[in-house]
């Protein structure tokens, strides 16, 4: 046998690019690759980037280290370079803090689509959420029997190369859908659109499907997924220190995100096969640990159905800022908390899980966020329980509100299907019976008169 080394013909994707010199930068960007199994390449500057990468696509994601001695000329020299070179990559520049908002204009306008501060990079998770999502929420699949031939698509979608992970465009913005062009795309079952264009795909489900059976389906996962594009864009509004929008923007981003959660209990009111409808609906990676809108599909879904409220927005709002404060935790702890069963997190884990719901009103305070005191109230109770051995402050029973048990009671109901429905034995129906008569029989977390209202809800 020969011992001449094998070179693949085919083009290896990078997917993490990193553009730095500082070795602590360059060990927390290693570490980010690994945890998600990134395919990834280091170079020390834009001029080092190799010729053979030069031909590749672009990567998903350049995460890239400026000089803080560079003047803003200099920077924006360099982010011209490297778009150059990778025009379609999203760009993450990391900042030391000092840069004046007009810079960072400059820098946003030279191709930066994100700013983190390198206090974030070394003191929290944030690089890792920032990371995941662009990295595995970027692209996100549908099926391409959700369209219909001879109408007209308002987004691009792409076809995902199984041999190299590249996206080949195969649909854009304004054309009509051809029956043979659908006849090629048959075969692949499903194609791939982009975040941004999450709301135009609900339009299109919502034109050209009705409000019965299969389409309804189709309608509760589009929506779903349009949340889960809002609730990404506002976590990272919230969460970047270098990205501080506008109050209006933020309040705006929040009705729209309040009012299409509305739209999604409606359509969730009516749907056959509800709870696998939710369960399935976000299917790709990004979501398999962030479990927001699960959670949220869920916890309306009960509400409306036991008719627990008359008003579903704080609900709505508590389920999104709720866990917010786990991104501000170092990453070793961030890490641990996503990938592991409370009951298997250290002593040190376990503190800082018990420190979130704190640390998640602060950065609402921090943020000025104009949310009601009933939201403030619900975010420090969403881990409360009847026994009083919940945490942060072991609220009385009596004093933990409804919205907040919901939440739990639904992110309990998640992580059990999450962990047993992945090998497609045991069903839904099963999980949540189960969950609900372990929560009867030990009452610990809820009492008797909240789950008697939510039995027949669960167990139909």
């Amino acid at each position: 046998m020969s011992d001449e080394t094998v070179i693949s013909i085919i083009p290896k994707r990078i997917e993490f690019l990193v553009i730095a010199k500082n070795a602590e930068l360059l060990s927390v960007a290693n570490d980010v690759a690994e945890h998600y199994d990134f395919r990834s390449e280091t170079c020390a500057t834009v001029e080092d980037i190799p010729l053979d990468t030069r031909t590749e696509s672009s990567p998903l994601m350049t995460l890239i280290e400026l000089d803080s001695d560079s003047t803003i000329q200099e920077r924006m020299r360099i982010l011209g370079l490297l778009r150059e070179i990778f025009p379609r990559t999203q760009v993450v520049v990391v900042v030391e803090g000092g840069e004046t908002v007009e810079d960072c204009d400059f820098m946003r306008g030279a191709g930066a689509h994100h700013m983190i501060l390198f206090q974030e990079i070394r003191g929290s998770a944030k690089l890792y959420y920032l990371s995941a999502l662009i990295i595995q929420g970027t692209y996100l699949p549908v099926p391409v029997t959700d369209l219909f031939p001879s109408t007209q698509v308002t987004f691009n979608a792409y076809h995902k190369l199984s041999l190299n992970q590249k996206f080949l465009p195969v649909l854009f913005s304004g054309f009509t859908f051809s029956d043979k062009k659908y006849r090629k795309l048959e075969s692949a079952k499903q194609i791939y659109i982009r975040r941004e264009n999450l709301e135009e795909y609900r339009k299109y489900i919502e034109t050209y499907h009705d409000s019965t059976g299969a389409a309804l389906k189709k309608r509760c996962r589009a929506t779903m997924m349009t949340l889960m594009g809002l609730y990404s864009e506002l976590m990272l509004l919230l969460l970047l220190d270098s990205e501080v929008a506008k109050k209006e923007v933020l309040s705006a981003k929040i009705e729209e995100f309040i009012v299409t959660a509305q739209e999604l209990a409606g359509y969730l009111n009516n749907c056959p096969d509800v709870w696998n409808v939710i369960a399935q609906a976000l299917d790709f990676k990004f979501c398999r640990y962030e479990r927001a809108i699960y959670i949220l599909a869920y916890a309306l879904q009960i509400a409306q159905k036991a008719q627990l409220l008359t008003d579903t927005r704080t609900l709505i709002v508590t389920t999104l800022l709720a866990d917010i404060g786990l991104m501000d935790l170092p990453a070793v702890h961030y890490k641990n908390i996503l990938t592991k069963p409370e009951s298997q997190l250290d002593a040190n884990d376990l503190e800082k899980l018990k420190s979130h719901p704190m640390g998640s009103l602060n950065r609402v305070m921090f943020r000025n966020l104009d949310v009601s005191q009933d939201v403030k109230s619900c975010i420090v109770c969403t881990h409360e329980r009847n026994d009083q051995q919940g945490f942060p402050n072991q609220v009385p029973p009596d004093k933990i509100p409804m919205e907040a048990k919901l939440i739990l009671f639904s992110e309990l109901m998640d992580r059990r299907v999450r962990a047993t429905l992945e090998d497609g034995i045991i069903t839904h129906d099963f999980v949540r019976k189960q969950v609900w008569e372990e929560e009867k029989v030990s009452l610990k977390r809820f009492n008797a008169e909240f789950l008697d209202k939510i039995e027949k809800v669960l167990i139909a």
